[in-house]
């Protein structure tokens, strides 16, 4: 790929679960069932709707319109999901509650890290997870740096 040519790292943030027994974790959560009812309904809904909208946040995207873009729904059902499989019974005494707030904690320690050590970093992550109000680039805000976006195209 682009970064083993031009012999650039990649950083891919980790973060460490550690479960006491393991076996008695999954024999636990291997009998109860999931309420993924909202999972599905949005994993379809994004099926259905959210393709019609991929094209066109592409191109805000690409044009720099982020105040439009952000007016675009996200059907993002992977907070659906990660609460399904965080809301069973077996997952509720892991200490896995709080993994979404772990991941990002994480990322924005990565990003941070490059930001200091590299004079232009690129970074991947979810578009819903980076301009939402709470998002990535709310978050390096909070923490001090200036976020500038780019000026809106009429």
């Amino acid at each position: 790929d682009l970064a083993d040519e031009a012999d650039l790292p990649i950083l891919r943030p980790e973060i460490s679960i550690k479960i006491a027994e393991p076996k008695k974790f999954i024999k636990e959560f291997s009998r109860q069932a999931l309420n993924d009812t909202a999972c599905f309904e949005k994993t379809l809904d994004s099926i259905e709707r959210d393709v019609q909208y991929m094209a066109q946040r592409g191109a805000l995207w690409a044009e720099g319109n982020v105040a439009r873009l952000r007016q675009i729904p996200f059907n993002d059902q992977s907070g659906a999901c990660l609460d399904a499989l965080l809301g069973s019974g077996a997952v509720q005494g892991s200490g896995l509650n709080d993994i979404h707030n772990r991941a990002m904690t994480a990322w924005l320690q990565m990003a941070e890290q490059a930001l200091l050590k590299n004079a232009s970093s690129v970074a991947i992550v979810n578009m819903a997870e980076l301009i939402k109000p709470n998002g990535y680039l709310a978050q390096l805000q909070a923490r001090g740096y200036s976020v500038q976006e780019p000026v809106d195209n009429p």
